[in-house]
């Protein structure tokens, strides 16, 4: 999973300068220097990235909030961005295995002329 300062780097190139980001992000150079310095930001700071870099802005909230976490919690949270992980996984794969047999479904209705009436 990135980190806020893989995301902060992200923008940097989008953007071109970490002072180009703090005009579009809201906020002044300084704040971007303490977020890479930390490696940390507030919830809002995280919404405004996710919606700069066109992210989920779930996805870009748990990073911040694992970011900001230690011990216990920071392990319990890795595991919640895991299942959601593999949540997303199985998701793709269900609708990928839909959409291939709609796709079969089709063809052989077409293809053999097969009319349920």
């Amino acid at each position: 999973m990135k980190s806020i300062t893989d995301l902060m780097d992200e923008l940097k190139k989008k953007f071109g300068s970490d002072y180009a980001v703090s005009k579009d992000l809201g906020f002044d150079r300084s704040a971007i220097s303490h977020i890479r310095k930390t490696g940390q930001c507030s919830d809002e700071t995280a919404i405004k990235i996710a919606y700069a870099l066109g992210m989920d802005e779930a996805e870009v909230l748990l990073i911040a909030t694992m970011a900001r976490s230690k011990g216990n919690v920071k392990k319990a949270w890795e595991k919640c961005a895991r299942i959601a992980g593999y949540s997303a996984c199985f998701s793709l794969c269900f609708q990928s295995i839909t959409y291939v047999v709609d796709s079969i479904m089709y063809i052989m209705l077409n293809r053999y002329r097969i009319r349920f009436s």
